[in-house]
């Protein structure tokens, strides 16, 4: 979890230069993808505890670096193109998607993970999250530089 803090302090850093050097639109996706691709360190540890701690570590620290990336950007292009008296609501709109979406995946995961066991079912998790986010990096998204 600490390396998921010095990730995330990153990603503020990545956020600015990626956001000047490829446009808002594409760090957006790039982060995304990146963070999901980051997860699959997860159930491709291996059970010798130092190489797999290695992977946890790696995991969470790229994954929080690039999530948060993607974060900023995400809330920064909000900001920036809605009207001031409809940020709230649609802040509110996206924070309550994101929680619902996160107890689907909980349930889910936990009657996979029974079915077919920890590994897999964080691997159907991976595919998932990347599918979620390369839907998201080749949107009209992909087309917005400013």
């Amino acid at each position: 979890m600490a390396g998921g803090g010095v990730g995330a302090r990153g990603g503020r850093f990545i956020a600015r230069g990626g956001a000047g050097a490829i446009g808002f639109g594409p760090a957006i996706g790039t982060a995304g993808i990146g963070g999901a691709l980051s997860t699959i360190l997860i159930p491709l540890a291996p059970a010798n505890r130092t190489l797999g701690m290695g992977f946890l570590c790696a995991a969470q620290v790229t994954g929080d670096a690039l999530w948060v990336t993607a974060a900023i950007l995400a809330t920064s292009l909000r900001q920036t193109l809605l009207p001031r008296a409809v940020l709230g609501r649609v802040s509110a709109t996206f924070q309550s998607v994101a929680g619902a979406m996160g107890v689907t995946g909980a349930v889910m995961g936990g009657v996979l993970g029974n079915w077919l066991g920890p590994r897999p079912t964080l691997l159907v998790a991976v595919v998932g999250i990347l599918a979620g986010t390369v839907v998201t990096a080749f949107s009209q998204l992909r087309d917005y530089r400013e």
